[in-house]
């Protein structure tokens, strides 16, 4: 197995194996990170595909002052984060316009217990404002620092240390609701 390193030499010199060596090591909360920003699945994977594509391309613009990981959680970040602008200047398309609901029937009450806390969780990071979103969900779902969320979205420590505990109470409270 290479290392990270060695994946992002043979990477910049056009190994598109060992692009995609790197990346899928890191994919997984890639796609997580997408997926709390943008809240739909066809948007984080919208968001995941641009942040792959835009990572090849600009992979002589990393200076491994960070991990590679980091930087590529960064992409996605960013990625979702315009999505959901563009998407919000869009008008929204009623999900239900011809009537059509997806009925869950036979299945186990585990699984119907995890998409009930999924969808609480899911409408309760939309109730919390996009930048303290972010900030806790690049925290928590990407593993970023304090510092590396700073710098992410050009605020001050202090300010993203304020946003993630205001995001967790408000997180906490709606979810004890």
């Amino acid at each position: 197995m290479n290392d990270d390193a060695e994946l992002l030499s043979k990477a910049r010199e056009g190994d598109e194996r060992a692009f995609a060596e790197l990346v899928t090591r890191y994919q997984h909360i890639a796609w997580s990170v997408c997926m709390r920003i943008t809240e739909n699945q066809h948007d984080a994977e919208d968001a995941l595909q641009h942040a792959l594509a835009s990572t090849w391309k600009n992979l002589s613009r990393f200076r491994g002052e960070s991990k590679f990981g980091t930087w590529f959680y960064r992409i996605a970040s960013n990625a979702a984060v315009a999505l959901v602008r563009k998407r919000k200047q869009e008008k929204p398309i009623d999900d239900d316009e011809d009537g059509y609901f997806i009925q869950l029937e036979d299945t186990a009450a585990a699984f119907e217990e995890q998409l009930a806390d999924h969808d609480r969780l899911s409408i309760a990071l939309q109730q919390i404002n996009a930048d303290s979103r972010e900030a806790l969900v690049l925290a928590e779902v990407a593993g970023l620092t304090y510092a590396e969320i700073a710098v992410h979205q050009n605020a001050s420590l202090s300010a993203v240390k304020v946003r993630i505990h205001r995001a967790k109470k408000k997180l906490a409270d709606l979810l004890e609701k």
